[in-house]
């Protein structure tokens, strides 16, 4: 037991024979120095990195914006603009601008321009955020409407510094919207003037709108009174009914409909129209409601009842009467009875007195004058 321990005394006593005895901080006179740590930026380059960063930013966003952005300074010169925007000055005006250009020389050829852009900029940098539509453009390149929203831009302070605006072309949006107006304003004459009733009606049958003529057989003074009334708010129920029914048919079936129709009304005499009813579709072409135009044949119809009626006053007076006469049409190649009287049917005749009349001849005999 003892020669081993003396053995593994013997080898760690070589271990450390033959490390190098490390020396303490005391015995080198020298203290442990610790890892220099890295040296902050003064705080003024902390601030222009920061603005580097917040400017890329800034540009960044406005470039990839859809709309025309660009910002002034106080005396008008452009301090920040996207590709948009010099790409839109450029094609409208003819000027390639930079950053630092003055809007008051870039527009100095067209003061009609510059007048009206400098007072929405004025107004923008005395701090008001507004929006406005204007058409600008050189009249020898091209001329758009935009729609642009003016707003102040503020300093640290409070204080104003410039102004920002982004714009949007609208001209094609201001052409749809001019070509409704010119369609509204052809509709509007049309129904204003036109001496047939025109109307337009839902599915049920209300009236969405009707013309001028229609309004004064209503008895109401402007047609926009009609609106959301139904037949039977002026017509009685024998006209009113049949009306509806007609027009839920063709709300139905989607085919028109074109008949005459005997209005009844509860405080006059009965009206006449000739009428044609089709489907109102929208533009998927779903029936929404019905649209005719009625024309008024009263004196025409007055005019067959009493033309009717002298006809049948002329037979009862052939058939009655004790002359021997005839009504005939003649033509250069026919000659056609139309009426007899019984007397003349019943009998021959000579020494006929003939009186002629246009087309159509009458003949009478007296009595005495039979052969």
């Amino acid at each position: 037991m003892t020669a081993k321990k003396t053995g593994k005394s013997k080898q760690k006593s070589a271990k450390k024979a033959g490390r190098p005895k490390q020396k303490s901080a005391k015995q080198t006179g020298k203290s442990k120095q610790k890892p220099a740590k890295a040296k902050a930026p003064p705080a003024s380059q902390r601030a222009e990195e920061a603005l580097a960063i917040a400017s890329a930013q800034l540009s960044s966003i406005i470039e990839s914006a859809g709309d025309v952005i660009a910002m002034l300074d106080t005396g008008y010169r452009y301090t920040l603009f996207n590709t948009a925007f010099r790409e839109e000055f450029q094609r409208i005006f003819g000027v390639k601008l930079v950053p630092g250009d003055s809007m008051l020389q870039a527009l100095a050829g067209l003061p009609d321009d510059l007048a009206q852009a400098r007072t929405f900029w004025d107004r923008a940098l005395a701090g008001e955020d507004f929006t406005v539509t204007q058409q600008f453009g050189d009249t020898a390149l091209e001329r758009h409407w935009y729609e642009l929203h003016f707003s102040p831009i503020r300093d640290a302070g409070g204080g104003i510094a410039g102004a920002v605006h982004v714009v949007r072309n609208i001209t094609e949006r201001k052409r749809a919207e001019e070509a409704l107006a010119q369609e509204r304003f052809l509709l509007q004459a049309l129904m204003n003037n036109v001496p047939d009733h025109v109307y337009f009606k839902d599915r049920d049958s209300r009236l969405i709108r009707i013309s001028k003529t229609l309004a004064q057989s209503f008895g109401v003074s402007d047609p926009a009174q009609a609106v959301g009334k139904t037949d039977f708010d002026f017509f009685t129920e024998e006209h009113a009914r049949q009306a509806y029914e007609d027009e839920q048919a063709v709300i139905r079936t989607g085919q028109p409909v074109s008949k005459e129709e005997r209005e009844t009304w509860a405080d006059r005499p009965d009206t006449w129209v000739s009428t044609t009813k089709v489907p109102l579709r929208d533009e998927a072409g779903n029936v929404v409601g019905t649209f005719g135009i009625s024309r008024d044949i009263t004196e025409s119809k007055r005019a067959e009842a009493a033309l009717r009626e002298s006809n049948e006053m002329l037979s009862l007076f052939l058939r009655h009467s004790p002359f021997y006469a005839y009504i005939k049409e003649v033509t250069p190649t026919l000659s056609v009875v139309l009426q007899a009287s019984d007397s003349f049917r019943r009998c021959g005749f000579r020494n006929c007195r003939q009186v002629h009349g246009g087309a159509v001849s009458a003949r009478t005999c007296r009595e005495d004058d039979r052969g």
